[in-house]
C-alpha cells in the first residue's frame, strides 16, 4: 500500500487531469484493493467524483467502476456517494445519477444506513418534495424507489406507505398527492404479492 501511496497511483489515475478512460476502466481492481484496506476514504471519494463530474464518459466509467465494488465498501463512502448525489443542482441530475444511487442502495445491503439515505433521496425526487428536477428524472427515480421497496422490510414499506398517506392527506400540491399516489400503489402491490 505504501508503494501505491508514494507513486499517487490512484491520483494518476483517476485525477480529472490526467483521466484516461480505458486506463480507468481496468482499475477496478485497485478501487477493490483501496476499498478492503479501508484506504478509499474522503479524499479518494472527492478526488472520483471531481471527475465523474467533468465529462458523461468519465461519470458512466466511475460510477460503473464504484458500483462493482459497492460490496466492498465501507458504509462511510457509501454515504459519501449518496450524499454527493442528494447536493446535485436538480437540474443537473440525469436517470444515470439516479441509477447509481439505485445501485449503491443495492449493494449496500449489509449497511443499513447508506441504502436508508439513497431511500430518502429517491423520495424526495419522486414524491416532489424538493423542486426543480427534470420531468424525465421522476418516472426513473419511482420505478428505482419502487424497486428497493419490493425488497425492503415491512418497516420501511410502512414508513413510506405513511409517507404517502401524509401528502395525500395534507392536499398542499396537486402533484406531489399524485406522485405519492403512484409511489403508494406500487408500496400497496408488494404487500399483496407477499400474501
Amino acid at each position: 500500500m505504501h508503494l501505491l501511496s508514494e507513486h499517487k497511483v490512484f491520483d494518476q489515475i483517476f485525477s480529472g487531469s490526467k483521466y484516461h478512460a480505458q486506463i480507468a476502466q481496468r482499475a477496478s481492481i485497485l478501487i477493490k484493493f483501496y476499498a478492503e484496506e479501508k484506504k478509499l476514504g474522503t479524499p479518494e471519494i472527492e478526488l472520483l467524483w471531481a471527475t465523474a463530474q467533468k465529462e458523461e464518459s468519465a461519470k458512466l466509467n466511475i460510477y460503473k467502476l464504484i458500483s462493482e465494488n459497492g460490496h466492498v465498501l465501507e458504509s462511510e463512502v457509501l454515504e459519501a456517494l449518496v450524499e454527493k448525489i442528494d447536493q446535485m443542482e436538480p437540474t443537473v441530475v440525469t436517470q444515470r445519477d439516479l441509477k447509481f444511487l439505485f445501485d449503491l442502495a443495492r449493494k449496500s445491503f449489509r449497511n443499513t444506513k447508506p441504502k436508508e439515505a439513497a431511500f430518502e433521496v429517491l423520495w424526495h425526487i419522486a414524491s416532489l418534495s424538493k423542486r426543480g428536477y427534470a420531468k424525465e428524472i421522476l418516472e426513473p427515480s419511482r420505478t428505482h424507489l419502487a424497486d428497493l421497496i419490493r425488497t425492503a422490510e415491512n418497516s420501511t414499506k410502512d414508513l413510506y406507505a405513511q409517507k404517502c398517506c401524509e401528502i395525500i392527506g395534507n392536499h398542499s400540491d396537486e402533484r406531489s398527492s399524485l406522485q405519492a399516489i403512484i409511489i403508494l400503489h406500487e408500496i400497496l402491490q408488494t404487500f399483496q404479492r407477499h400474501k
